[in-house]
């Protein structure tokens, strides 16, 4: 009995050796999240951006089958985990809510959208004019004006600077470009911006304050190295930070109001709406003790000045899953740790608001419509028969006071052969279909009855 179940155990032996030898390659087709967290979340399908979903819940996945990359995948509100296609130009924006709205103060006329897309099926067929308008949400490049009279419209805020005209269309009103001396009383704070070159260009609304190691431990790369190399172009565009903090002193890179390629999130908030601070871990860290203790007061100067709560510190981790910043997570080089950094921006915060109060954001916010913009509430419509349309226009008037006032009139636009007979025509074309539906029906059954049964 024993020896037939060895004879058993080497006929399996060849079975087992090829599982032993696929072994490897089941257990590298794998796939895991990397990074995964709740928002607010739309995605557009294809690169006409036509079917539209919302998500509350985005998360990057790693895979090897068929090959190592990283992709997309957003939980939408039924249920369904979505995975974002990029050769099938999907993209996944987050929206950013200002409650109250914040002002902004358009310079020039920009087609307005439905919805944070440029395609052709978004757009409104009118215009944003310059004025002040309250915003409510934005989405990345594109920012959500409110018209009045209940009504709004997207606009969009060209990436990579400022499209063909060479200025940006406007600004979000009373916005810092830096921190003020409060930051400098422990610290010392230079602004030292990259060339326009070299940045994304985007205005941003800060909502977060990202840390990272630079993870340079070479003698010379300190914080001062770090903003020559920006200056001297040695990035790629775009894929910039706002400070740079060492033991000594921090440089600010790109201005507050300007989103940077930090946090290898693309249109999410990690790049589009956080502050992005490197701190410097050079010479192996002979100095990392006191850079991390100075990123920690600058971190909190930046959440105060901004306005935004203490809890809203993020690090690199918390976007895209890579593993910074690397010298913080793994206790080296003399830090303190992740916890306890935290720990540590909370204490400085807590210290700013003992100091100066409670953190007050600084946007210039505004709880009621535009003035500068007025609807009439009832327009006389033409006759249908008549080769008219109406469409809103948007004019520029001057008052006896000399004060221009901006009012948005109808206006009759002739067309050609525009001939409306209501709903007749739809009517119409039903009883036609439902007449030839019936007489099939009747035609078949008589041919049947004619027939007889066959047997």
């Amino acid at each position: 009995m024993r020896r037939q179940r060895t004879v058993s155990l080497l006929r399996l032996a060849p079975v087992l050796l090829i599982v032993l030898m696929l072994f490897p390659a089941s257990v590298s087709a794998f796939r895991y999240a990397v990074a995964q967290r709740e928002g607010n979340f739309l995605v557009f399908v294809g690169a006409d951006g036509q079917v539209r979903h919302e998500a509350t819940e985005m998360r990057l996945m790693y895979t090897d089958e068929p090959h190592r990359h990283y992709y997309t995948e957003a939980k939408l509100n039924d249920g369904r985990w979505f995975s974002l296609d990029k050769e099938n130009e999907d993209i996944i924006l987050e929206v950013q809510t200002f409650n109250p709205t914040i002002l902004y103060r358009l310079s020039r006329e920009m087609p307005l959208y439905s919805m944070p897309f440029n395609g052709p099926s978004y757009r409104l067929g009118r215009m944003a004019i310059p004025g002040e308008y309250p915003v409510s949400k934005k989405a990345y490049d594109f920012i959500e004006l409110q018209l009045g009279g209940g009504q709004s419209g997207w606009i969009q805020v060209p990436e990579n600077g400022t499209d063909l005209t060479g200025t940006q269309p406007g600004v979000f009103i009373d916005q810092p470009l830096t921190l003020d001396h409060r930051t400098n009383l422990q610290i010392t704070v230079e602004d030292r911006f990259a060339p326009e070159i070299s940045r994304v260009q985007t205005i941003m609304v800060p909502e977060y304050v990202t840390v990272h190691n630079a993870s340079n431990f070479r003698p010379h790369a300190d914080a001062l190295w770090h903003a020559n190399q920006h200056a001297a172009l040695d990035y790629l565009p775009g894929v910039t930070y706002h400070y740079a903090v060492d033991h000594k002193a921090a440089y600010l890179l790109t201005p507050l109001n300007e989103a940077t390629y930090n946090a290898g999130d693309r249109y999410l908030a990690g790049n589009g709406a956080s502050v992005a601070i490197e701190i410097c871990d050079h010479d192996d860290g002979k100095y990392y003790p006191q850079a991390e203790q100075n990123g920690a007061k600058l971190a909190a100067a930046i959440l105060y000045q901004l306005g935004l709560p203490k809890e809203n510190l993020r690090f690199h981790k918390d976007w895209s899953g890579k593993d910074c910043p690397y010298t913080m997570i793994r206790n080296e080089r003399g830090s303190i740790g992740v916890e306890a950094f935290v720990e540590r921006v909370e204490t400085e915060y807590e210290a700013l608001v003992m100091a100066y109060g409670a953190a007050v954001s600084p946007f210039k916010t505004a709880s009621a419509p535009p003035s500068n913009v007025t609807r009439p509430e009832s327009v006389d419509l033409p006759d249908r028969t008549e080769q008219t349309i109406m469409r809103e226009v948007i004019v520029v008037e001057t008052r006896e006071d000399g004060v221009e006032e901006t009012k948005v009139v109808m206006e009759v636009v002739n067309v050609s052969d525009l001939a409306d007979h209501g709903a007749l025509p739809y009517v119409a074309a039903g009883v036609f279909g439902l007449t030839v539906l019936s007489g099939i029906f009747y035609a078949v059954r008589q041919s049947k009855k004619r027939s007889g049964p066959k047997f």
